[in-house]
């Protein structure tokens, strides 16, 4: 199974956009990344986001491009600040390949937790617009299998690799 937990790409300032849509800068690297991820072979059975605007949009670009055919759940559990247990006994129940969109801190609480079995030893930067692709192992035990971000989306456009680490259309 594999499991991708993406956080949303870069939002409007409550200023500008009262609930925080996708900026144009956030909009270009998720389209980026998306394409990206689509070309690594990703397809995710279910698409789950945490309501917010701008997780929504990072969902519909992840799943225009991914061609995915389902309908995007809005989800318990990925706010902000929410508890990263919440999602760790579904996931633990699931066979098929499961996308998450949300926000930090939950987000690298949670991959944290599937990692390590603590979700307070973080050692995975979410910039906006990553996705991180875990591979459930033998004995359910998670590895990390590739992270993209908008950063390193050139490194992978030009055939390098990231850090050692599988890059999508490589395996």
């Amino acid at each position: 199974m594999n499991l991708y937990l993406v956080r949303h790409a870069t939002a409007l300032s409550e200023f500008d956009d009262p609930l925080r849509g996708l900026s144009a800068e956030g909009l270009a690297d998720i389209e980026t990344v998306a394409g990206i991820v689509a070309g690594s072979g990703a397809k995710p059975k279910r698409i789950v986001q945490s309501g917010k605007k701008r997780a929504a949009e990072t969902a519909e670009v992840l799943a225009r491009h991914l061609r995915f055919t389902g309908t995007i759940e809005l989800g318990d559990g990925l706010e902000p600040m929410d508890i990263a247990d919440t999602w760790l006994d579904r996931i633990d129940s699931l066979n098929e390949d499961l996308m998450l969109v949300g926000h930090l801190p939950y987000m690298g609480k949670l991959a944290s937790l599937l990692l390590t079995g603590n979700k307070e030893r973080h050692f995975i930067e979410f910039a906006t617009a990553t996705v991180l692709c875990l591979k459930r192992g033998g004995r359910g035990a998670w590895y990390i299998g590739w992270m993209l971000t908008p950063e390193n989306n050139q490194a992978v456009a030009h055939g390098s690799t990231l850090n050692g680490c599988s890059i999508p259309g490589d395996e």
